[in-house]
């Protein structure tokens, strides 16, 4: 009888091993999942502080706010213009259309965020010669009072 009990607890012995090691491999993985979670998935979150006085906007100093007016016969471009430049870190504004002209221009504020880095990096990405500053003697009924940089998209843009 006593090799009878010997036997079982031996059995019994056996088991709870295995269990123990099949659950410390469970919590290993576990473990090694939330610290994935948690080192990889991490949020970018930038916290500001709020001016009750300042107007709540999501123009920001870093990225360059564009708006541009499509001054050809061929629907669509300031808008697939405007998808290129947001999709290289520019804020695109609403687009809208303009007068046909024969060259394409890039206007660029100069009172406050100094844009004319920006607006030669437009220039060259649709082959754009014209930049300069915003001329005082023209105005734009649909220009947004945001709009830091204006792409005007004639015939001669290159947005292949």
């Amino acid at each position: 009888m006593a090799s009878m009990l010997e036997d079982h607890d031996i059995k019994n012995s056996s088991w709870i091993g295995i269990f123990l090691l099949v659950t410390t491999i469970l919590m290993g993985f576990l473990f090694i999942w939330f610290w994935s979670i948690l080192t990889t998935q991490a949020l970018d979150i930038e916290y500001v502080e709020e001016d009750e006085n300042a107007a709540v906007t999501a123009v920001s100093d870093e990225r360059p706010v564009v708006q541009v007016a499509n001054a050809t016969n061929q629907d669509g471009l300031a808008g697939e213009a405007t998808r290129r430049l947001q999709s290289r870190d520019f804020v695109g504004l609403s687009p809208f259309n303009i007068d046909n002209q024969p060259t394409s221009a890039v206007y660029f504020k100069t009172d406050g965020v100094p844009r004319q880095t920006q607006a030669e990096q437009i220039g060259n990405i649709f082959s754009i010669e014209v930049v300069e500053p915003f001329p005082e003697d023209r105005e734009f009924a649909q220009l947004d009072p945001e709009a830091e940089l204006l792409v005007i998209i004639g015939p001669d843009a290159d947005l292949g």
